[in-house]
């Protein structure tokens, strides 16, 4: 199993419950979770093929969110002998801030940053109010510089899901694509930096001339970097 799997899959420290979300009894207890799979805990057999509406309660709020909730579908079930309990495999899907949450989480189960410890509240509204994505303006300065270089660009003035907006000494074109390197305020997921591709959708002089502003689409970016924009959203922004 593990040779095919092309997610890591990462086992929290207490198995959380998981929930049948319509009727809102458990299903059984979470043993393992990766961004695309989980393992469940049960106290019979499952049906292979057999998709649950699921629901996991999360320790503290994130983004405004108590709980994550995905479709969970059963490849696999056996008895584990020695153990005493049914174990079953499932294929994970999740859209939306979701599957941002699965994401970050199973990042944090790997470094062991979550534990027992409560997120802070992160004040939120709908992401679908405004843009694709809300944005969070960053309360610490953040470089932006090129990837493969130590040539700064600008510095990163407020950040969401899905874009950035960068300030800039210089204008940069409409459809220009930046390849960036963000120096982090402190190490997240064992890394430095955060990596990603990002196209510019607009940019405009400042109100005194002195620099530029540019909004940006990211659009390449790995599943961890993308783990630890939402790591920055929650420790180091506030909600415009």
């Amino acid at each position: 199993m593990k040779e095919r799997r092309k997610h890591q899959r990462q086992k929290p420290k207490k198995y959380p419950t998981v929930y049948n979300f319509y009727t809102g009894k458990p299903i059984g207890l979470l043993a393992n979770l990766s961004s695309a799979g989980g393992m469940i805990i049960t106290p019979g057999p499952i049906k292979t093929s057999t998709t649950f509406r699921c629901r996991v309660e999360l320790a503290g709020k994130v983004l405004g969110r108590n709980e994550i909730v995905f479709d969970a579908e059963c490849r696999w079930c056996r008895k584990n002998v020695k153990a005493g309990r049914w174990e079953s495999g499932y294929r994970l899907k999740m859209t939306g801030i979701d599957a941002e949450l699965v994401s970050y989480l199973t990042h944090s189960l790997e470094m062991d940053d979550i534990g027992d410890r409560n997120f802070g509240e992160v004040a939120t509204i709908d992401l679908e109010n405004r843009r694709k994505s809300t944005r969070y303006d960053i309360d610490t300065f953040l470089p932006v510089y090129e990837q493969h270089s130590y040539r700064q660009i600008g510095r990163l003035a407020d950040l969401s899901t899905q874009g950035v907006r960068l300030i800039t000494q210089k204008p940069v074109e409409k459809n220009d694509i930046l390849h960036c390197r963000i120096v982090l305020p402190t190490k997240v997921f064992q890394q430095e930096y955060l990596i990603f591709d990002a196209r510019c959708m607009w940019c405009r002089r400042s109100k005194d001339g002195s620099s530029c502003e540019s909004g940006y689409e990211i659009e390449n970016v790995s599943e961890q970097d993308a783990s630890i924009i939402l790591h920055l959203l929650i420790h180091f922004t506030k909600i415009q």
